[in-house]
C-alpha cells in the first residue's frame, strides 16, 4: 500500500514507495511431518527494507501446503527504486526436523499474464497445428496424445501428454511439427516459455533433433531458441524447460511456437506437457508523497 495514496495504491503490483505485506505459502515435499515451522526473510537489494522479517506456519503433513500465519512478512520499497528492478529475497526456513534456504526474485513495476496454458488433458486442441512431414508410422506417425506404445513418464507429466514416438513408428521417416496458435505479445516486456520435457535419444542411428522455434510472421519463417540433440534430455527423469523468448517475441502481435522433431528413423521419442507462455507487462506508478 502507498502511505499517501497514488495511482498504484493497492493494485497488486510492487511499486516504488509502497509498503507491502507478503504472505508466503510453503509445501511439504518430504515424506514426514514438518512441525514448529518458522522463517526469516532478508534482501540485499538497495532501497528495499524488510520491515517484518519473521513469520510462522502451521504444522505440515507430507504433501501439505499452508500460507504463513498473520501478520506474514512485510517490506518497504523506497521511492527511488527504479521500475524494472528485481528484488532478490532469501527465505531461511527452520523446523523441528531440519532447515533450508530458498530464494525468489520479484520485479518492481511489472505484472504477469498467461498467454497460453495447455496440458493436453483433452488431446491436442484444434487451435494447434500438427504437420506430418514424414512417411508411414500408423498411429505413431506424428504428434499425438494417444501414447501408442504406452510409455511410462513420471511427474510433472500427467496422462495424456503430446509426443512423437519414433521407436513406436518403427522404420518410418519422421519430420513432425506441433505449432501453437498465434499469441499476441504486443504489450509484453518479457515473454517466457515453460514446458515439461522428455527427449530420449537413440545413439546408433540418424542423430534425431528436438527443436523449439519461434515465428513472428505467422509461421513463414522460424528462429531456433532451443535444440536437443546427441544425448538424452529429461530421460529417465523428466525435466522442466524454461526458455526466454523476449528477444524474439516481446512486442510482437503474431507469435507462434513450434515443437519440431526431425531427422528421425526408428529412434526413441520426444514428449512434452504443461506448455505455458507468460507475458510480463511493464506497469509502474510511484506512490504519492
Amino acid at each position: 500500500m502507498c502511505p499517501s495514496g497514488g495511482p498504484g495504491n493497492g493494485n497488486g503490483i510492487i511499486e516504488p514507495g509502497e509498503t507491502i505485506v507478503m504472505p508466503v505459502t510453503l509445501t511439504n515435499t518430504a515424506s514426514v511431518d514438518r512441525t514448529n515451522i518458522s522463517g526469516t526473510l532478508s534482501t540485499t537489494t538497495p532501497g528495499v527494507m524488510v520491515t517484518d522479517n519473521a513469520a510462522t506456519w502451521p504444522d505440515l503433513p507430507p504433501g501439505g501446503s499452508a500460507q504463513s500465519n498473520p501478520d506474514h512478512f512485510s517490506y518497504t520499497v523506497a521511492p527511488t527504486v527504479a521500475c524494472g528492478t528485481n528484488i532478490a529475497f532469501s527465505l531461511n526456513v527452520t523446523y523441528d526436523q531440519d532447515s533450508n534456504t530458498t530464494g525468489a526474485n520479484l520485479p518492481v513495476g511489472a505484472t504477469q499474464t498467461t498467454l497460453l496454458q495447455e496440458d493436453f488433458s483433452v488431446g491436442i486442441p484444434p487451435t494447434w497445428t500438427v504437420i506430418d512431414g514424414g512417411s508411414g508410422g500408423g498411429a505413431a506417425a506424428t504428434w499425438t496424445t494417444a501414447n501408442p506404445c504406452n510409455r511410462l513418464i513420471g511427474a510433472p507429466f500427467a496422462v495424456p501428454w503430446a509426443m512423437v514416438d519414433s521407436n513406436c513408428a518403427r522404420v518410418s521417416i519422421q519430420d513432425e511439427q506441433l505449432i501453437t496458435p498465434s499469441l499476441d505479445a504486443s504489450s509484453c516486456a518479457r515473454v517466457t516459455l515453460e514446458f515439461s520435457n522428455q527427449f530420449r535419444w537413440f545413439s546408433y542411428s540418424r542423430d534425431e533433433v528436438a527443436d523449439v522455434d519461434v515465428s513472428t510472421d505467422g509461421g513463414t519463417s522460424w528462429v531456433n531458441v532451443l535444440r536437443m540433440q546427441g544425448a538424452d534430455d529429461g530421460y529417465p527423469t523428466p525435466n522442466t524447460k524454461v526458455v526466454d523468448l523476449t528477444a524474439q517475441a516481446a512486442g510482437r502481435p503474431n507469435v507462434k511456437i513450434r515443437f519440431h522433431y526431425y531427422n528421425a528413423n526408428f529412434e526413441w521419442w520426444w514428449a512434452i506437457d504443461n506448455v505455458k507462455v507468460t507475458c510480463r507487462v511493464s506497469v509502474c506508478n510511484v506512490c504519492a508523497r
